[in-house]
This record gives structure tokens, C-alpha cells and sequence, in this order.
């Protein structure tokens, strides 16, 4: 009996001396899985478009691609506009199509690891459509079992998103 208790307050030194390195590792370990099977769920991942921005439909197929185009062009914030917002809904990391965002625009987010059994990681950057992450206002990053939001963005332009979580997510942009 004694022994058991030595084992299990060890264990639990153990564990509580090293819970941040497990985070990180594991945090790592799901974005790379992420940035691996991107572009394969990034073909296969179907946006529902709103109505009346440009229709149901995207006018051309919209999966992104990984390299550079165009941006900070006057005829980029006109292209901009002309893409569909998003409105995702997913399970774990994607990558998102491109998508257009005025001067001011909005990423509504939610999300809900309650299926989990535990907290969760739930991660979302903006990248410019040459890759270049969207440094204003940043990452957004959140750990828990559920929550909802908004973010503001000012720059205008041509965007995707790259998600990374272990729980189901929903997120919209608008402007």
C-alpha cells in the first residue's frame, strides 16, 4: 500500500513537472499533422458560401494554393472583394480557401471540445494570400472546453485561414 502511494505521488511530480513540455509537444505534433493533410482536407473541405455575396457558388474552384500571389496591388483589394466570405464548420486543423476581407473585417469563431472529454487548443491564423501571417491582430489562440467570439482585422485584401485544434470548431468571416 505504502509503495502504491510512493508510486502514484511520484507519477504525479512527474507529471506536473513536465505538463508544459507535454502541451507544447503535442501542440507541435497537431500542427504539423495539420500543415501535412492541409492541402489534401483543403480539397475535399466544401465552404458554404452566403447568398447574395457573389451567390452559392464560387465562380472559380477555390482551393488555395501554397504559392505567392499577388497582393498590395491596387487591383488586389478589388479581387478581394470579389471572393465569397466563409462559413466552415470542421473537426480538428484545415486550411481554409481564399477568401476576400475589406478594410475592417471580422472572423465570428466558436468552438467546443466538450466531445473531448477535455479542455482543448483551439488556434486560428489569418495569412495573407503570399503567406505571410496577418500580424494585426495576430493569432488568435485559446485553451478550454468551449467559447465563442469575435476578432477584428484592419487590413484589406486577399486571405486565408490555417485552423489548429483537436475539437469541432464553426467560424464566418464578414466585410
Amino acid at each position: 500500500m505504502e509503495r502504491d502511494t510512493k508510486r502514484l505521488k511520484s507519477r504525479a511530480v512527474w507529471l506536473a513537472r513536465h505538463k508544459l513540455k507535454i502541451l507544447l509537444a503535442t501542440a507541435l505534433m497537431i500542427g504539423a499533422a495539420v500543415l501535412v493533410g492541409a492541402s489534401t482536407k483543403a480539397r475535399t473541405t466544401t465552404p458554404r458560401y452566403h447568398p447574395g455575396h457573389g451567390g452559392d457558388e464560387p465562380a472559380a474552384h477555390s482551393t488555395p494554393s501554397r504559392s505567392p500571389s499577388a497582393t498590395g496591388s491596387p487591383g488586389a483589394t478589388a479581387s478581394a472583394t470579389a471572393l465569397p466570405p466563409l462559413d466552415l464548420q470542421g473537426v480538428g486543423g484545415q486550411r481554409t480557401a481564399k477568401f476576400g476581407g475589406g478594410a475592417n473585417w471580422e472572423l465570428d469563431w466558436s468552438y467546443d471540445c466538450t466531445k473531448t472529454g477535455r479542455p482543448g487548443h483551439f488556434n486560428v491564423t489569418a495569412y495573407t494570400s503570399d503567406s505571410q501571417p496577418v500580424t494585426d491582430p495576430g493569432r488568435l489562440t485559446k485553451l478550454g472546453s468551449k467559447d465563442t467570439g469575435v476578432q477584428h482585422y484592419s487590413k484589406a485584401g486577399t486571405f486565408y485561414l490555417i485552423v489548429i485544434t483537436e475539437c469541432s470548431w464553426h467560424i464566418v468571416t464578414k466585410g
